[in-house]
């Protein structure tokens, strides 16, 4: 299969006369970059990993403490530490999804992790109003990224070359075809020297997706008209951590100060493969359609990598015995964040013999495949930004040496967060603005018991919400490009075992589900052409996570 026609540079659509004002987005498109909803989804983190203690009581240790997770919650809680302690807890999850389409492959990954590890250590002990000062070093997990979805759906009338065509007539006046069958921008630069958001479009063009006809855009090989069979997958791995320097102190048993410095590690790795099989609607005549697209795959991948910083500080106060109320402050957290991204398509075509029955096909032949460089987004082109202010407030009541029941309340300001460094050519301004109006702090409650039957056994069980962040839940077109999770049920149980009074194994399992915004798969908004079939339906997922974690804490 070749192409029929050459157009020269001189061709090239002049002016903004032609040129439309789209808005494209989708699961598939713009991920060279990273969304606004993307930087929110980094910013968002949760206390109920950690201690199996802390994971079996759903993170509600705001008020509690002499636990190693208190540095990441509320570092006050290291000054309730009679000794030193050193602990750690490995942990196991399995993943699983729902989508409300038809699964495809896997939909589910089981990955191995630490929840925390550390030590205090006693670092003084007195007589007088300040009876002890702790200090404790440690590693709490905060965020999972691990996750799997994939998904098909049959006889569509949409095809994701659409969004393409639109998206290269959109940027006419700036790009065209030379005399070398190169896509080519007024510089002269040719094919991926050009913007990164036209990268699928020229592996589109390169693959018989897309061509330039009579000056315009539109689909090139496609046997017309045509229904699509469209399959989906999306894997992610990674997480985020943060490594704490407490310090906690003990004034006359009734009040209790802390504060850490917190350094966060973020890393996710993602794979979004999209594959189409592409159909005649009715007989294809060989004279006019010798060669028909048949089908093409679409693979992207991105890195990010990056850290963060923040200061914590914190109080516990003990009115009366047995009561506890706790308060903490986490300052936003500063994030520095490299990205990287690269793609990859290939598409095959048949040709089509005369045959009176119809479609018939006498050959077939991979017609392209294309990849494109590798770029990175580092240094001053790194994206910095801070996240938002967090609030937790604490209660607790311990029935002497047999129970412990505690609640907490976290709010969390989502439209606080703010952009402090972009790659050159994004605009701060839309960024921060999409911020202030689309989100709103958040609530969230978590709940813990734990009872004692026996002096060595403890039984425990808690749950945990996180409500929406979403201003009026709005459905705009950043939310069907890039899902973000709006909502967190949390349940929990574990047991606890002191095999002697220094040595104590802890277990804890946790159910939680994840709800996440409706997406597409790929639009445009006001296209010129209707014809070609540039919006997707509307899938949702929901993401589920069994974690199982077990501590081993050695008192010294």
């Amino acid at each position: 299969m070749k192409r029929y026609i050459t157009l020269f540079a001189a061709l090239m659509i002049s002016g903004a006369t032609m040129a439309q004002n789209y808005t494209f987005g989708g699961l598939l498109i713009e991920r060279e970059r990273l969304s606004p909803t993307d930087i929110f989804s980094l910013s968002q983190n949760t206390f109920t990993f950690g201690t199996a203690r802390s994971m079996a009581m759903a993170g509600a240790f705001t008020s509690l403490g002499a636990d190693l997770s208190s540095m990441s919650i509320n570092p006050a809680g290291l000054g309730m530490y009679r000794s030193s302690e050193v602990g750690v807890t490995p942990m196991m999850t399995f993943q699983n999804s729902k989508n409300s389409a038809t699964n495809n492959m896997s939909n589910s990954t089981n990955r191995f992790a630490f929840g925390n590890f550390g030590f205090s250590l006693k670092a003084y002990e007195g007589t007088g109003k300040v009876l002890a000062v702790n200090i404790g070093f440690a590693y709490n997990r905060l965020a999972d990224y691990n996750y799997n979805y994939s998904f098909y759906q049959n006889d569509n009338l949409s095809t994701l070359g659409g969004v393409f065509a639109h998206q290269l007539q959109d940027s006419a006046g700036r790009i065209g075809i030379n005399d070398k069958n190169h896509i080519c921008d007024s510089y002269g630069s040719t094919d991926f020297g050009l913007s990164t958001e036209l990268w699928g479009g020229v592996m589109a063009y390169k693959c018989g997706l897309v061509n330039m006809i009579n000056n315009r855009w539109t689909l090139d090989e496609y046997p017309i008209p045509f229904s699509t069979d469209q399959f989906t997958t999306v894997e992610s791995r990674g997480s985020a951590g943060e490594y704490t320097l407490s310090a906690g102190m003990n004034i006359d048993n009734k009040f209790y100060i802390g504060a850490s410095l917190g350094l966060q590690s973020i890393s996710r790795h993602m794979t979004i493969a999209y594959g189409e099989n592409v159909y005649p609607s009715e007989q294809v005549n060989p004279e006019t359609q010798p060669y028909v697209l048949r089908s093409f795959d679409y693979m992207q991948w991105s890195d990010l990598s990056g850290t963060g910083v923040n200061f914590k500080l914190g109080m516990v106060w003990r009115p009366v015995a047995g009561l506890r109320l706790g308060v903490a402050l986490h300052t936003p957290t500063f994030y520095t964040i490299n990205f990287a991204y690269s793609a990859g398509m290939d598409s095959t075509s048949e040709s089509i013999g005369n045959n009176p029955d119809g479609y018939n096909v006498i050959g077939g032949n991979v017609y392209g495949s294309e990849a494109t460089p590798r770029f990175e987004d580092v240094g001053g082109n790194s994206w910095d930004f801070t996240s938002p202010t967090r609030l937790l407030f604490g209660a607790s009541y311990t029935f002497g040496k047999y129970a412990i029941v505690s609640v907490d309340y976290e709010r969390d300001w989502y439209n606080s967060i703010r952009m402090k460094n972009m790659p050159a050519g994004f605009d701060f301004g839309y960024y921060n603005d999409y911020f202030r109006s689309s989100f709103k702090g958040s609530n969230t409650i978590r709940a813990g018991i734990e009872v004692k039957p026996i002096e060595r056994l403890a039984i425990r069980a808690g749950y945990g919400y996180n409500g929406s962040m979403l201003k009026d839940e709005p459905q705009n077109y950043l939310l069907y490009s890039s899902p973000i999770i709006y909502r967190t049920d949390l349940i929990t149980a574990g047991l606890g075992f002191a095999i002697s009074p220094a040595v104590r194994v802890d277990a804890a399992y946790q159910y939680v589900t994840a709800r996440q915004t409706d997406y597409r798969l790929f639009f445009a908004e006001n296209p010129v052409d209707s014809s070609l079939g540039d919006y997707s339906g509307v899938f949702s997922t929901d993401l589920r996570n069994h974690n199982v974690a077990l501590s081993l804490t050695v008192k010294f």
